[in-house]
């Protein structure tokens, strides 16, 4: 519901109350609103018109007289979890998830000369899209145990077991769906390239990445479920702690899996041509199983059928990031140890806002939302809808630069783990550690704003945001991030600069 005050000052609108609520189809209220929308309204100044919208969350129909409390679009006022506090719930999180993604890219340095990776090097394609579909695929399901968890939804254990089962099931049915759509889409940008791919190949690649995201999905979901409910159980928001720990080990668990199931199918596909076949038959098989224990749950109903286009969209745009790193891989091969980091990393600071972003619009669903009238005919994308982060008018803003201020010396102990890991081949140069944080910080910069802006428009547009954002700032991290990677070694190759000396 949406009221509009009818003391608006017409010399400034120019244009009746009553044709101004017909024009942004909103109803037209009575002046006892007016000291709500106006506290201050002894001044003598003109004040553009204030419409009150009501923060409903998807799916839900608001009553028509359903009371409640006017809040700012995005932009959370309330002192409801402090700086330090908000610190010390992030940050060994996000250590911990940093030094999982360390793990990733030294994994991916050192099985990219396994035969596996040699002999298919579409695999290469196929890491990013892969990675980035299993890391939504758990983010997603900790934002949204996360937020059924903060509105107090699994206190019990018969809310929990229900919970559990339904978004297991869930994770199953997407995973072995969007494994396939990786592998499919890395061979038809393979087969566009017009470089040869033979019919193992593609069998491989298929069984491979289905295989790995069932059995990844299997274990990091239950990983994730455990970690939720404990957290809140011990007085952590998980909002906090959930996503990165799922970012921690998503990685290095997938690619660490995609590896050893490649290298397996690889050497039975060499002696039993079907193999890989029937393995793929099995795990489809299975799909209308934990489709029908997905659709049994409300919750998991709704993600069942309307969560496809983000994370196929995600996948997409991930996967660009993919023939970026199979291209500048075969230049920079030190690039592979630093790629999972850099875009974990702006990912996972993105996914964490999103999430606390996302609770908060559903805990406060049932209060009106304040924006300005000439806000309605803004761009989706002004700054003036979704509160730019670069503002600090609100605990969501500021949360914005607390996570902006971790990449710095959160990237300095990860590039120093990589460099003493690597100690005796090479060390990191001083000027390709500057040029990396200050790409890193133009990457979650952008991220950061771009999380602002999709959450605002996925609300006014009745979308779900724990559904819906995270794939999609996720997929833009590994984008960006493998772009101005890429863009960083050939800049230093450039201008003569190594990268690292010995």
């Amino acid at each position: 519901m949406a009221m509009l005050s009818d003391t608006v000052c017409q010399a400034c609108t120019q244009e009746s109350p009553q044709s101004l609520a017909r024009k942004h189809s909103v109803q037209y209220g009575s002046t006892d609103n007016t000291e709500a929308l106006y506290p201050d309204k002894g001044e003598s100044t003109c004040r553009p018109p204030v419409v009150m919208l009501q923060s409903v969350a998807p799916g839900r129909k608001q009553a028509p007289d359903e009371p409640g409390e006017v809040q700012p679009l995005l932009c959370n006022s309330d002192a409801e979890e402090s700086w330090w506090k908000l610190l010390m719930q992030v940050f060994p999180s996000f250590m911990l998830a940093g030094l999982g993604m360390v793990g990733a890219g030294l994994l991916l340095d050192e099985v990219q000369t396994w035969p596996a990776f040699v002999e298919v090097s579409e695999l290469f394609i196929l890491v990013p899209g892969l990675l980035g579909l299993k890391g939504n695929l758990e983010m997603t399901l900790a934002s949204r145990l996360s937020t059924q968890a903060n509105l107090g939804r699994t206190d019990t254990t018969k809310d929990v077991l229900k919970a559990a089962i339904a978004n297991m099931a869930l994770l199953q049915c997407q995973s072995v769906v969007v494994g396939a759509l990786a592998s499919l889409y890395a061979v038809m940008t393979t087969k566009m390239t017009g470089t040869p791919i033979t019919l193992s190949h593609m069998a491989l690649i298929l069984s491979a990445s289905t295989v790995t995201a069932s059995v990844a999905s299997l274990v990091l979901g239950g990983v994730m479920i455990a970690v939720v409910i404990s957290s809140k159980k011990c007085g952590v928001n998980p909002d906090n702690v959930a996503i990165p720990i799922a970012a921690s080990l998503g990685d290095v668990t997938t690619l660490g899996l995609l590896a050893i199931v490649s290298s397996v199918l690889l050497d039975f596909q060499g002696r039993y041509v079907w193999v890989p076949i029937v393995v793929v038959g099995a795990l489809v098989l299975l799909l209308p199983a934990w489709v029908l224990l997905a659709h049994k749950n409300k919750d998991t109903k709704d993600v069942l059928f309307s969560g496809w286009i983000p994370i196929i969209s995600a996948m997409v745009i991930s996967s660009l990031g993919g023939n970026i790193l199979d291209l500048a891989i075969k230049h920079f091969s030190e690039m592979a140890a630093f790629q999972p980091l850099m875009n974990g990393v702006g990912g996972n600071l993105a996914a964490v806002q999103a999430s606390r972003m996302s609770t908060y619009l559903h805990k406060h669903k049932d209060k009106p939302i304040y924006v300005q009238m000439k806000q309605l005919d803004a761009p989706a994308s002004d700054s003036s809808v979704t509160c730019s982060i670069f503002s600090a008018r609100d605990t969501n803003a500021q949360s914005s630069y607390l996570l902006l201020m971790l990449v710095v010396p959160g990237h300095l102990v990860f590039l120093t783990v990589i460099s003493i890991v690597h100690m005796g081949s090479f060390q990191l140069s001083f000027g390709f550690v500057l040029l990396y944080i200050v790409t890193a910080l133009i990457q979650v910069a952008m991220l950061l704003q771009l999380t602002r802006i999709l959450i605002a428009v996925m609300w006014r547009r009745n979308m779900d945001p724990d559904t819906a954002a995270i794939p999609l700032v996720t997929a833009f991290g590994d984008l960006i991030g493998t772009g101005l990677l890429a863009l960083d070694f050939w800049f230093m190759a450039a201008v003569g600069l190594p990268a690292e000396f010995p």
